[in-house]
């Protein structure tokens, strides 16, 4: 190959690398529907509570993730089910014998996005994910859901997320715990999205196999 044919397969693939971000960064999505039918969380594991044992928990297992009340307790229910979000069985973290303002998600090994659908929220909620370390990477506000049943879900997606952390910010509309419904609580365990490292090393791949080639045909 001539030095002029590798400057330019060099100068394309360094245009294709310096055109994606440097790394993939963390960011809270949103939707309607279903929080697996977001692009993000392709082929995502799926806890729609349905086979769990509807009753009042301080953790639970199940999968990769355990769902904890931050000291408090929360109620796996049908009550409400399909209103507010949910579709059936959910997770709620108000109930008659107590009460949560705070909800933690562990993965037992870490994800790369999850998601869930919100519901019945009038008081501002954090979502906050940390590494492995517990050092936190992000965390955003979401947005009051109040009385909506258009399908509402928030999620998370970057590299390494280890655990998570739902927690109540404000008492204005509530003087206590603010009463939310979560259902469909999804995510992956991979990174989809390909390092720009990967994308520049199969474009030179590509440009290599392309000149072998055409070497092979001028010597027919």
């Amino acid at each position: 190959m001539k030095l002029s044919k590798i400057a330019s397969a060099l100068t394309v693939a360094g245009v294709l690398a310096t055109s994606l971000p440097a790394n993939a960064s963390s960011a809270l999505f949103s939707g309607f529907g279903l929080p697996s039918s977001d692009a993000l969380l392709t082929g995502a594991t799926v806890v729609d509570f349905t086979s769990l044992t509807a009753g009042i928990y301080t953790s639970l297992t199940t999968g990769n993730v355990t769902f904890g009340g931050g000291g408090g307790s929360f109620v796996i229910t049908n009550n409400l089910g399909g209103d507010y979000n949910t579709q059936g069985r959910n997770l709620q973290n108000l109930h008659g014998q107590g009460s949560t303002t705070i909800l933690d998600f562990t993965f037992a090994s870490p994800v790369s996005a999850f998601g869930f659908n919100f519901g019945a929220s009038n008081e501002d909620w954090s979502l906050a994910i940390y590494d492995a370390a517990n050092n936190i990477i992000e965390s955003q506000i979401l947005n009051q859901t109040w009385f909506s049943n258009a399908g509402d879900y928030f999620g998370m997606a970057t590299s390494g997320i280890a655990s998570a952390r739902l927690t109540q910010l404000t008492h204005v509309n509530d003087a206590g715990a603010d009463w939310i419904l979560l259902d469909n609580f999804s995510y992956v365990g991979r990174n989809n999205v390909p390092e720009p490292e990967t994308l520049l090393l199969s474009g030179l791949g590509l440009f290599a196999l392309a000149a072998s080639r055409r070497r092979k045909m001028k010597q027919r």
